[in-house]
């Protein structure tokens, strides 16, 4: 960049995106742009940048403004498609029935322990470390937090329903609420999970605030 030139403002093609330029309007009405050095990464390509004045200018001009009212509207279109999409999402979760079979207790209690120690089991091989965990070793708080996992994974149709909601816009508060409902239906067949099954609802909600997932 000469001498002449470092009084100019100049602007980079973010911010000129930023401003309502797209690409089309950005060959169609500027001249070539001037590049500079990236002053952050010597092995990145130059800085594309155009005088202010120039832009300003040309965002005057009928070309421009009509452009930048359509990228306008097509952003407000696209707004419009993707609240759609979420809300059908989420009434399709809210209106599933969620149904969690009432097994004895004890049976339930038995079938969740092993399935835990064989998950040890798949885990030690998969490391090819034998850790020596025993499930039924484990306090009553876990074993509960275990049985609701248990019940969930594999006494609902919450896999499959995980499938269907999976890559679909508004997926994660999707998953949210149908986590809850099928805590909520364990709570209601297996009272003495409740607590459990409370807490996890809890812990939920909290990861999904701050935007995770589980």
């Amino acid at each position: 960049m000469t001498a002449t030139n470092e009084k100019i403002k100049w602007i980079a093609k973010t911010t000129l995106l930023n401003r309502g330029w797209t690409e089309a309007t950005i060959r169609k009405l500027l001249p070539e742009p001037n590049e500079k050095k990236n002053p952050h990464f010597a092995c990145a390509s130059p800085m594309l940048l155009w005088n202010k004045a120039v832009v300003v200018e040309a965002e005057q001009s009928e070309v421009f403004l009509s452009a930048k009212a359509k990228k306008v509207n097509r952003s407000k279109a696209m707004v419009k498609v993707h609240d759609k999409k979420r809300q059908e999402l989420l009434d399709w979760v809210d209106n599933l029935m969620i149904e969690v079979p009432l097994i004895d207790l004890s049976v339930l209690r038995k079938r969740t322990l092993h399935n835990k120690n064989n998950q040890y089991e798949c885990q030690s091989a998969m490391r090819g470390t034998w850790y020596e965990t025993d499930a039924f070793r484990a306090d009553e708080s876990t074993k509960q937090r275990w049985e609701v996992n248990y019940l969930r994974h594999n006494m609902t149709n919450y896999e499959e329903m995980l499938d269907n909601i999976f890559g679909k816009t508004g997926v994660r508060e999707a998953y949210v609420l149908l986590k809850v409902k099928i805590l909520k239906k364990i709570a209601e067949v297996y009272p003495h999970l409740a607590a459990e099954c409370k807490n996890q609802i809890g812990n939920l909600e909290i990861v999904n605030e701050i935007g995770g997932n589980e």
